[in-house]
């Protein structure tokens, strides 16, 4: 390696494209991890090379750091600081061999960290760059990363503010990634089944839930609150089972009572301040589904006892679908695709159109909304489209025929 490095750093343009080239053929053939000292002089060398005049010793430059992000282990990462920025440089390159093969980098580079920490440090230079063949660039490699490694962190944020880009381009790998984001999300993950926990007593149903609830907090870790809705999952099946001596945990929803309680369990579910448990948000989010199942309308329509209608309920919902707790979004994502089924979808266009130009993930869901809304009414309902962008107006159209296919095997007519 120190001979193709001898030769990368020689005056002749020649010279240095055989050098990068034999640096590439090395690494490709070692299988031996480098040294702290290796990785230095590589990542030392190729910064250089990195800006070389000639395309193909840049392009031959980003190949060899590729190679070598495999066989650095935790050594390359030291050097992220200064690397990093110097590849998203290269996004911008004249050369599409010379972007493809950063991009590449750094892919790699997310397969040997990983991808939410590179994104985040690539995207703080490339998301707002001045050079609109970056922000393109970028965008792609995030649609790639998406779809490898099926990543739900990657900011959604971000890629919605590339919609509204001064260039075409941009805004097309925009409405991309968002396609690949929708599509990872889309698919189902297989869940592992859940055993039911018998219990015996109230009060040993008591305890159970005292304990799940004392761990449902903020401050405790994620895979601990995990395996508390898991038991709570646990629970459930236990009661629906017919579980020996299991109390009911809640009434059904029927007559005032029932009106009453799907009003407190909008305070549930709305309340900002997380005063609720999430427990207790999942609890009151299953409930307005099993409501929202039965298709009794008068639910809906009693204003006077349940705030102002469906069309707050919907607005509540899409703001709790940004819940940190996974499994209360889901539940929300879930009640909004019931809701839309059972009810008059033209009453939620008052609510659902204006909410397209917020800028946090609430847009994206929304849009979502549109999309099932446009395929139960088909070619009616394009009218009522007309306030959109074209790029809002293309998102819904394409996910709408997308959707419509993989369910009947025919696109909507237009």
């Amino acid at each position: 390696m120190e001979e193709a490095l001898e030769m990368a750093r020689a005056k002749d343009t020649k010279e240095r494209m055989a050098g990068v080239e034999r640096l590439h053929q090395v690494l490709e053939a070692t299988t031996k991890s480098l040294s702290t000292a290796e990785v230095t002089a590589l990542v030392d060398a190729c910064m250089d090379l990195l800006k070389d005049s000639n395309f193909r010793v840049s392009q031959g430059a980003l190949q060899a750091l590729s190679a070598a992000a495999v066989l650095s282990g935790e050594h390359l990462k030291l050097h992220f600081n200064g690397l990093v920025p110097a590849v998203v440089e290269r996004l911008g390159d004249g050369k599409q061999p010379v972007r493809d093969a950063a991009r590449q980098l750094l892919i790699t580079l997310m397969e040997v960290s990983s991808p939410t920490i590179i994104v985040e440090r690539a995207g703080s230079y490339a998301w707002t760059h001045r050079s609109w063949r970056v922000r393109e660039e970028f965008a792609r490699t995030v649609t790639t990363a998406i779809g490898l490694f099926a990543s739900t962190e990657l900011p959604l944020q971000r890629v919605l503010q590339l919609l509204t880009d001064s260039n075409q381009s941009v805004r097309e790998a925009a409405t991309l990634c968002i396609e690949e984001m929708y599509a990872q999300g889309d698919i189902d993950a297989p869940e592992k089944p859940v055993a039911p926990i018998k219990v015996y007593s109230e009060k040993e149903l008591m305890r159970e839930m005292e304990k799940i609830a004392s761990t449902l907090v903020p401050e405790k870790d994620w895979s601990l609150r995990i395996a508390a809705m898991q038991r709570v999952e646990s629970l459930i099946i236990n009661e629906e089972d017919g579980g020996v001596d299991a109390p009911s945990t809640r009434d059904p929803l029927q007559g005032p009572k029932g009106i009453l309680e799907i009003t407190q369990n909008f305070e549930k579910i709305c309340n900002i301040n997380d005063v609720n448990s999430s427990s207790e948000k999942q609890d009151a989010l299953q409930q307005l589904v099993e409501v929202s199942l039965k298709n009794d309308t008068s639910v809906w329509t009693k204003k006077s006892e349940m705030e102002d209608s469906i069309e707050i309920v919907t607005e509540k919902l899409l703001h709790v679908t940004k819940d940190v707790v996974a499994k209360v979004s889901n539940e929300a994502n879930q009640c909004l695709n019931i809701i839309l089924s059972q009810f008059d979808p033209f009453r939620f266009l008052s609510v659902i159109v204006p909410l397209l130009i917020s800028d946090d993930e609430k847009t994206l869901t929304v849009v979502f909304c549109l999309v099932e809304i446009y395929i139960m009414l088909g070619k009616s309902f394009l009218p009522y489209l007309e306030g959109l962008s074209s790029m809002q107006l293309r998102l819904v159209t394409i996910y709408a025929n997308r959707i419509s296919q993989a369910r009947s095997g025919a696109p909507i007519d237009h």
